[in-house]
């Protein structure tokens, strides 16, 4: 069964996430949903879970951690979402 998703939200730590307010760090692929990182920051570190919606009603994604070790390249970076 193929379900038609209209959008997605993502919480930060349980409170809406606010891409745009992240200086372009973090953006959101509009076509999946992924939440795509191309920098982090101690300020990333927290709860990230997605909110997928449509005609069919709503899914929530399992909750994940971001933990910051260090300074990462891009190349390391998490991309968190489903396709």
């Amino acid at each position: 069964m193929n379900l038609v998703v209209y959008g997605y939200r993502w919480q930060y730590n349980d409170a809406p996430l606010d891409v745009s307010a992240t200086g372009g760090r973090i953006r959101l692929a509009t076509d999946s949903g992924t939440l795509i990182f191309t920098e982090t920051t101690a300020e990333d570190e927290g709860i990230y879970q997605c909110i997928a919606y449509g005609a069919a009603g709503t899914a929530v994604s399992g909750k994940v951690i971001l933990l910051q070790k260090s300074k990462l390249s891009c190349a390391y970076c998490v991309i968190i979402g489903r396709k």
